[in-house]
Order: C-alpha cells, then sequence, then structure tokens
C-alpha cells in the first residue's frame, strides 16, 4: 500500500512494545504449551498471550539473577574463542592503561563465573546418590574475580 505520494506510509510503533525476543523451536514449543496449559485450566474465564505468560514470568522474578541462575547461562553460552578474545582484550587494555593483569586472574575470573559456589542442600532429591558420588566444586580467589569487571 502506497500512498499519494508513491511512498509506503511507516508503521506507527506501539508505545507499549519496548522490545522483542526470538526464541528456539524448543522454547517456543514449551511457551505455547504453557499458554495452552493456563488457557486449558482457566477454561475461558482468563486467557493469556504469550507475551502474557512472558511478562508475567519476568515480573515475578527476582530483580536478580541467582548465582545457580548466572553459572547455568555462563555454562550454555561460553565460548573458548570468545573468551580468549575477550582476556586478549582485558590484558592490552590493562597493559596501556599500566596496570598489571595476568592470563592466571583473567582464568580465575572465567571459573568463577562457569562454578558455582553454593553448596548442595542437605534435602534428599531424586539424584541424591549422584550428589553424594560427586566431588565437591573446587572454589576460586573470588577477590580476583571480583577486580576484573567483566563486558559482557
Amino acid at each position: 500500500m502506497e500512498n499519494e505520494n508513491g511512498t509506503k506510509p511507516s508503521k506507527e510503533k506501539d508505545p507499549s512494545t519496548v522490545d522483542r525476543v526470538i526464541l528456539g523451536k524448543p522454547e517456543a514449543h514449551l511457551l505455547q504449551s504453557w499458554v495452552d496449559e493456563f488457557n486449558q485450566k482457566a477454561d475461558g474465564l482468563v486467557k493469556i498471550s504469550k507475551a502474557d505468560l512472558v511478562n508475567c514470568l519476568i515480573a515475578s522474578h527476582a530483580v536478580s539473577l541467582s548465582s545457580e541462575e548466572v553459572h547455568s547461562i555462563a555454562t550454555r553460552y561460553y565460548d573458548e574463542a570468545r573468551w580468549l578474545g575477550w582476556a586478549m582484550h582485558k590484558l592490552k587494555e590493562a597493559k596501556k592503561k599500566g596496570n598489571q593483569m595476568s592470563f592466571d586472574e583473567l582464568t580465575v575470573f572465567r571459573n568463577s563465573l562457569l562454578t558455582v559456589n553454593k553448596q548442595p542442600s542437605k534435602k534428599r532429591t531424586r539424584n541424591a546418590h549422584e550428589q553424594e558420588t560427586k566431588p565437591p566444586n573446587t572454589t576460586t580467589d573470588q577477590s580476583v574475580a571480583k577486580k576484573i569487571k567483566p563486558t559482557i
């Protein structure tokens, strides 16, 4: 559809729409199944959309991510090549500013991000036997990790 001067009219953005997110296929299917499940349980009294559910889940989540969530996200999306490039950038940046930084310090930071430091709970779960046979997580020097500010 063109207007009288031969150009397409610009779409007005909905001021309530702040951001759009692209989901992977498994996540999209799961989201749709949750919406369908809710709508079936509500039996027409309340009907929600995918956007309604996502907004509700985000609004009901704590303001900050837990250390377990940070660990889970970091391990899921960690890329060794990207980390090496980031580490080289940090080393060059520190050298340019006259600061001393070692590759070992950056490795400690990486390990602290990829390791959960929370002790497993004593509560029995269906995987309790697996938890008992696994060695405990090694702790890292958190003071070094706090010195390095990630640019993630």
